[in-house]
């Protein structure tokens, strides 16, 4: 192994640690297998460091170490009051700066959906209590409508029956007490207009339980059903048919789907 193939020249510097990465670098592979240079190269490791104790040994002066601490203390505290300014001062421009336009949208957009919401929400109690009123109205309308039918259509009872009673036939009957002692009263009208259905008006008392007061029209002997009715108190009824002298209005007790025939004997009867 001739010397141009080892790192003889390099081996003082990479004792002394004075050698680029590179040339260290190259050194370490070299010595990991050149046994000679590594013996070279420990040696100076060696010798290197027995060369601080070639020196004389040389006692600093006293001020030396004192300055140096005072140095570092002032260091200290200059450091610390600096944080302590910096932090004084970050501090009153946070409280003097105002906050970020982020921060303001943030809030703008908060406030203004809650306001859209108590909006929204007062709007609907709102709606809904219009509505409950308008539903409340038309309700009321439907019930004076109905009512309005209702009296016009007694109004016209009323008239027909005035008309009757000026112009037509009528008979009455009563007060008449029945088998009970039950008083009735009955007034039948006959309008003059040809081929007009007569009308029954009559006070009745009230049926016995269960049961209602059917009507009947006789003719030659013939009973024909008239109608129901099924409360005591005043009563209208249309009759079926109009009525002439010599017919028979009679009333008998039967259940309140009504008979095919008289069942009972009859509570009270009329010849007109």
């Amino acid at each position: 192994m001739n010397d141009a193939t080892h790192v003889t020249d390099l081996a003082a510097g990479y004792a002394l640690g004075a050698l680029s990465e590179h040339e260290r670098g190259l050194v370490d592979a070299h010595i990991g297998s050149c046994a000679d240079c590594r013996a070279d190269v420990m040696a100076l490791l060696g010798v290197a460091g027995t060369l601080p104790l070639a020196c004389d040994e040389t006692a600093p002066p006293g001020e030396l170490k004192t300055r140096i601490l005072d140095a570092a203390a002032a260091d200290s505290r200059a450091s610390q009051a600096l944080w302590r300014r910096s932090a004084q001062t970050a501090a009153a421009q946070s409280a003097l700066a105002p906050p970020p336009v982020w921060q303001w949208v943030a809030t703008a957009a908060a406030a203004a959906a809650l306001v859209l919401g108590v909006v929204a929400l007062d709007q609907s109690r709102q709606r809904a209590a219009l509505q409950t009123r308008a539903d409340a109205l038309a309700a009321q309308v439907g019930e004076l409508q109905r009512t309005q039918l209702a009296l016009r259509s007694d109004a016209d009872a009323g008239h027909a029956i005035v008309t009757a009673f000026a112009s037509g036939t009528y008979w009455t009957a009563g007060p008449h007490a029945d088998a009970s002692g039950n008083m009735w009263r009955c007034a039948i009208v006959q309008p003059p207009a040809r081929g007009h259905n007569a009308m029954l008006l009559a006070s009745v008392p009230t049926p016995p339980r269960g049961m209602a007061y059917q009507v009947w029209v006789g003719r030659k002997g013939e009973m024909r059903k008239a109608g129901m009715l099924t409360h005591g108190g005043m009563a209208m009824l249309d009759m079926p048919m109009p009525l002439r002298k010599g017919d028979v209005v009679a009333f008998s007790v039967e259940p309140p789907a009504g008979s095919p025939a008289p069942t009972s004997p009859y509570a009270m009867e009329i010849v007109l």
